[in-house]
Parts: structure tokens; C-alpha cells; sequence
């Protein structure tokens, strides 16, 4: 049997999904969520129900983004999640303001995929955000470095270098790569090659 049948028989014996989402708790600086096609939460670790200003995952189940976000940014979010359930393409480590007060200098890397069913038809979107150490950005310079990454993620496989970057996200080289690296444990090389696997110079 080869790795992936075995891979997949493996996970077809693997039972609830709740053993997987206790795994969540485990990570306090890491906010969990899981929702359903209407943009419901299904599911909030410990973190994400801070976010959200509530003590339980039950006061949070069934509501959205709206109901605990400031108005700009719940459409923000909720877009989001509109986009990865229509093209079926993942948001992989965008840089964004942490969900807290509009006026807050902190930042989360998140990530959101789709959820499929059983018949592989997109039932929901599940995604996580991690706090980021030691950065803290105006919401100016934010959207610039996010728009770096994003370009980072669209354009791998053109030649690119830290300048090109740097100049994308309106900050010196040396901004650039202390912000980054700070935010991803990695130079831009090293994050390229380890989560893209193309060269980077």
C-alpha cells in the first residue's frame, strides 16, 4: 500500500472532529474558528471567544462577525470567507489588524481554507489567527506589508527580491526584514523556500 492509501485509510478510521478541535485549546495565542456557509460560527476555541468578547463558545454559536466586530471590519472579514467558499482557494498567512478595537496597534496572521463535505461540495470556511509578537504597526502600514505578502504569494514564481518587497510595503529593507522576520520566524528567502518551495534570491 502506498503512502497515500495508507495516509487515507488512517484518517477514514479517525472518529469526531471534536478531538481535533480540543487541540485548539492548547494554543493561547492562536484564535480558532469554524463556520458555516452563511458566514455562523460553528465552532471558537478559547481565544477566538476573547476576540469575540464572549466567555463561552456558546454564546458566540450561530452568530457572525457582525454581531461582535466593528461594522468595516466584520465586512472585511466576512468577504473573506465569502471569496475562499466561491473559488475554493485558500488565504494563506495574510497579515492583518488583531480583531480587537479599530484603534488597537497589535497583529494576527491569519489563515482561512474551505471546508468540503463527504462529497467534496464547500460547506463552511475554518481558519486561525496568530497573535504576533513585538510588531506593532499603524493600520497604514498594515495594509502595506500585507499587500508585500500578498504579492510575495502571487508573483513566487517571477524573480523577486527584499527590495522589490520592501518597496511594496513602503518601508526601508532593513523595516522590511526586522518586521518580518519577527512576524514569521524567517527571512523572506527562507519563508519563500519553506512555505512556497521555489528559490528566492
Amino acid at each position: 500500500m502506498n503512502f497515500n492509501a495508507q495516509r487515507q485509510a488512517f484518517l477514514d478510521r479517525v472518529g469526531s472532529a471534536q478531538q481535533w478541535l480540543a487541540l485548539f485549546e492548547l494554543m493561547p495565542d492562536v484564535s480558532f474558528f469554524l463556520k458555516d456557509r452563511s458566514g455562523k460560527f460553528m465552532a471558537l476555541n478559547l481565544r477566538g471567544c476573547e476576540y469575540c468578547g464572549v466567555k463561552s463558545e456558546r454564546e458566540a454559536f450561530g452568530k457572525t462577525d457582525r454581531d461582535f466586530f466593528p461594522r468595516s471590519r466584520a465586512a472585511e472579514y466576512m468577504a473573506d470567507d465569502r471569496k475562499v467558499m466561491k473559488t475554493g482557494e485558500p488565504i494563506i498567512n495574510r497579515i492583518e489588524p488583531a480583531p480587537e478595537n479599530d484603534a488597537s496597534p497589535n497583529l494576527v496572521v491569519t489563515n482561512k481554507m474551505p471546508v468540503r463535505d463527504s462529497s467534496g461540495r464547500i460547506i463552511g470556511v475554518v481558519g486561525f489567527s496568530r497573535s504576533v509578537e513585538q510588531v506593532r504597526c499603524t493600520p497604514a502600514a498594515v495594509k502595506s506589508l500585507a499587500k508585500a505578502i500578498e504579492h510575495l504569494h502571487q508573483h513566487y514564481a517571477t524573480p523577486l527580491s527584499t527590495d522589490d518587497l520592501a518597496k511594496q510595503a513602503n518601508l526601508s529593507v532593513s523595516q522590511f526584514e526586522r518586521v518580518f522576520r519577527k512576524t514569521f520566524g524567517a527571512s523572506p528567502r527562507q519563508y519563500l523556500i519553506r512555505r512556497i518551495g521555489q528559490e528566492y534570491r
